[in-house]
């Protein structure tokens, strides 16, 4: 792999992370600085602390008993833990993941918890059409967000937003009560506080949703850069949009009369990603970047992982 080129994508995501994550928190304390003043902004940072404290005192457990999912142990299923054991070690993590089975045809594998006591949730479709390969590079991704603390990072960006969305709704219950101050022109309004007061809580989503993909983009960086290997990710990743894109064809309209703005989307677009991953390979291929953004079969790289 391109080791100046991966460097250099971490030092893009790392950067943009900072961007939106700043800017989210200064949208936070403009509201509050507009609303209360000094007090406004020690009311809105005292919120942000309490409720990264409830957030963080939340057991995992209640979900995974909501998605009736089961642990798998290492001495039921040694290749996965094998998997998670080497690529763990390499990340530097030093608590394993726990590994738990939902029962879903659905193609689908996520992080819960925080790095002391992660746990990767994968489906029973995920397992039963993705090869050994494929699951390492599945696996090499979701440990990445482990080790980057991806969950803290969007937990600290959903409360702000949230803060900003209660923020919002007391300035506008304010405007609402001055109106007839207003109409009678005994109380003015500047318009671009206004502005602010109004549309803070959609501009506030959008950057989270910029974050959310950068995120993805740096878990895809690293989890490539831990399992050594470019194409299992890639492979999987086309597995996945071959899949939801066959579901929506089936049961509602083509994807592309139902594709919604990439700025309003947690993940960046799979061609995107996959290009990206290609990028980071040594391999000048042309013909494996065509029959990975228009599939016409099983890739020629598909086989056990070892």
């Amino acid at each position: 792999m391109k080791t100046e080129l991966l460097k250099q994508n971490r030092y893009e995501n790392v950067k943009q992370t900072m961007t939106f994550l700043l800017s989210m928190m200064i949208l936070m304390f403009l509201l509050g600085w507009m609303l209360g003043g000094l007090g406004g902004l020690v009311f809105a940072v005292i919120i942000s602390i309490t409720l990264l404290i409830v957030d963080a005192s939340h057991s995992p457990l209640r979900l995974l008993r909501m998605l009736r999912a089961r642990r798998l142990g290492p001495g039921s299923h040694p290749e996965l833990y094998n998997i998670i054991r080497n690529i763990t070690h390499r990340s530097g993590l030093t608590q394993l993941p726990e590994l738990y089975y939902v029962p879903s045809k659905v193609m689908s594998a996520f992080v819960i918890a925080k790095e002391e006591n992660a746990a990767i949730v994968v489906t029973g479709g995920l397992l039963r059409n993705l090869n050994f390969r494929e699951l390492a590079g599945i696996l090499g991704h979701e440990i990445a967000h482990i080790r980057n603390k991806d969950l803290w990072v969007m937990s600290v960006a959903e409360t702000t937003l949230r803060i900003v969305q209660f923020l919002s709704i007391m300035g506008q219950v304010l405007v609402l009560f001055a109106l007839p101050a207003l109409l009678y022109g005994e109380v003015q309004i500047a318009l671009l506080p206004l502005l602010l007061l109004f549309f803070a809580p959609t501009v506030c989503l959008i950057l989270m949703m910029a974050l959310s993909r950068t995120r993805e983009y740096e878990a895809d960086r690293m989890g490539v850069e831990l399992v050594g290997d470019v194409y299992g990710l890639v492979s999987a990743l086309e597995k996945l949009e071959r899949y939801h894109k066959g579901i929506l064809s089936r049961f509602f309209l083509a994807p592309w009369k139902l594709s919604q703005p990439s700025f309003l989307q947690t993940h960046p677009p799979t061609k995107d990603r996959i290009c990206r991953l290609l990028s980071m390979s040594d391999t000048n291929d042309n013909w494996l970047l065509r029959v990975l953004l228009y599939p016409l079969g099983k890739p020629p790289w598909e086989q056990k992982f070892r």
